[in-house]
């Protein structure tokens, strides 16, 4: 008689999440990487959605905090919140938006 030895080893993904200091060794298959991130990322500002890749803060001129915001959010972020102009109401853009990744 011949014995076979089988070794199972789980897939892993370690990940750490923008803003976060602490990496976490997850499970590779099932739901357990996209639940640790819908329950854990830190929230874009402008949209709402987590941020998995790229994160930026952003202060205007004239406003006290910054927002955390997706790389591709902060254009619309920056429209949003910008100065109006009286007569028109668009957009004014100004010098003085401070940037941090």
């Amino acid at each position: 008689t011949r014995t076979t030895t089988t070794t199972v080893t789980d897939a892993k993904t370690v990940i750490q999440l923008p803003g976060r200091s602490e990496s976490v060794t997850l499970h590779s298959d099932g739901d357990c990487v996209d639940r640790y991130v819908q329950e854990n990322a830190i929230r874009c500002d402008f949209c709402s959605g987590p941020i998995v890749d790229h994160m930026k803060r952003v202060q205007l001129p004239w406003a006290s905090e910054q927002a955390t915001l997706h790389q591709y959010c902060e254009q619309g972020y920056a429209e949003e919140h910008a100065m109006r102009c009286a007569y028109c109401e668009g957009a004014i853009r100004e010098r003085g938006v401070k940037l941090r990744t």
